[in-house]
């Protein structure tokens, strides 16, 4: 059922005309009645118009029904006034970022097209577009068109603020091996903003060197692409930000393909493991050394005697072990407390680090009691000779607390 469009001039205000189909409200905006008349009359014929459209005369009116009213899609006449368009256009596009928006052009203006795209326009309507069909196709079309960039756009926006909240860096390159994206964390563990790096070769964004011998890393992105395989950074690589900060980083790093599959770039997903590593290391140190005296615990000793053993084998040489006691600390304790006997001990453990070699071993074996593991010596007056430096070493009184302590050994 066919529903006819009637038609009042736009000075009279907002005028509703009622139209079959209901597939989106329409909007015109246009101070000329002749123009009116025509674009309803298009849309109209040949067949029942989709739309139920509303005029209105200018583009602070058009702003205020956008205010609390959505359409589907906006069709701006400034009269030929090429300005206007520039101006209004952006907007519009503001107050209805869902609304497909078409510009009435006339034949005069053949560069308002690229300007009013530009500025947020689906499309630049001629004055041929105008013909009975054509505008409502046209009209159909933008509509079609604004969805699916507005769905894009909330699509790109999702994926942006995902890759954002994500604890790692991502970069990407393009298929011209240049920067296409950073989120938020590899903004900062690069120094460069997003803004600043696109464009730019990944080398200098990312920024990569072997934490031994400082020597640059090969971009990995670009092996990636080329290689069209996962690669992954050798181990204890530094990415050394804009402003000369380090970090100790693992990643992972794969080639983009598109819909045929073919490589279109390459993105990288980084970590700092510098807290990571440091965390794991304090570990495996609290479980090899005394809580007390931070020496070697029995489980490290019995490590480095096994190495200190394989060592003489092969190199002919001799290792000595040295068993010590502590004279009177049982009493040192009764009398001045645990805590006093604590220093104390921490005391003689500096000494007997002190008075061996980096590589020999001195371990804390329970109690009042050390070991210390001289490794690759000549013969048993080496360790005797050890052995007399500990025992003097240690007679010497140990001052903390405002008092001196004299221990034996």
């Amino acid at each position: 059922m066919r529903t006819d469009i009637s038609f009042r001039p736009p000075d009279r205000g907002e005028l509703p005309l009622a139209c079959a189909g209901g597939s989106g409200d329409l909007l015109v905006i246009s101070h000329s009645a002749s123009k009116l008349k025509d674009v309803v009359a298009s849309l109209a014929a040949p067949a029942p118009s989709e739309f139920f459209v509303t005029t209105t005369a200018d583009v602070q009116s058009a702003m205020a029904l956008l205010a609390h009213r959505r359409f589907a899609a906006l069709l701006y006449d400034s009269c030929n006034d090429a300005g206007a368009y520039l101006q209004a256009v952006p907007r519009l596009r503001i107050a209805a970022p869902e609304t497909a928006i078409l510009v009435l052009a006339g034949g005069e203006e053949p560069f308002l097209a690229h300007q009013v795209l530009a500025c947020g326009a689906q499309e630049c309507v001629l004055p041929s577009d105008c013909a009975p069909a054509r505008l409502g196709r046209l009209v159909r079309n933008a509509i079609e068109r604004q969805a699916f960039e507005r769905t894009n756009q909330l699509g790109l926006e999702q994926a942006r603020i995902t890759l954002d909240s994500i604890a790692d860096g991502v970069l990407s390159i393009g298929s011209n091996g240049r920067i296409s994206y950073l989120n938020h964390i590899a903004e900062v563990m690069t120094g460069w903003r997003c803004a600043d790096a696109v464009g730019q070769l990944p080398g200098l964004i990312f920024n990569i060197v072997d934490e031994l011998t400082r020597r640059s890393v090969p971009d990995p992105l670009t092996r990636a692409m080329q290689g069209e395989l996962v690669v992954e950074l050798p181990a204890n690589c530094l990415l050394i930000r804009k402003d000369g900060y380090e970090y100790l980083v693992e990643d992972s790093v794969a080639p983009i393909r598109d819909a045929d599959g073919d490589v279109c770039g390459a993105v990288i997903v980084f970590r700092d493991v510098g807290r990571q590593r440091a965390d794991a290391r304090h570990m495996t140190h609290l479980a090899q050394h005394d809580g007390l005296t931070d020496l070697p615990n029995r489980l490290l000793f019995a490590e480095r005697l096994d190495n200190a053993i394989v060592l003489a084998q092969r190199h002919n040489r001799k290792f000595a072990l040295l068993y010590l006691d502590l004279d009177g600390f049982k009493r040192i304790n009764d009398l001045f407390g645990h805590g006093v006997g604590d220093q104390l001990l921490r005391s003689v453990s500096e000494r007997l680090v002190h008075c061996v070699r980096a590589s020999d071993t001195v371990c804390r074996h329970g109690g009042d009691e050390f070991v210390v593991l001289l490794s690759e010596i000549d013969g048993a007056a080496d360790a005797a000779a050890s052995a007399a430096t500990i025992l003097r070493v240690l007679s010497a009184p140990h001052s903390f607390a405002g008092q001196e302590l004299a221990i034996t050994a």
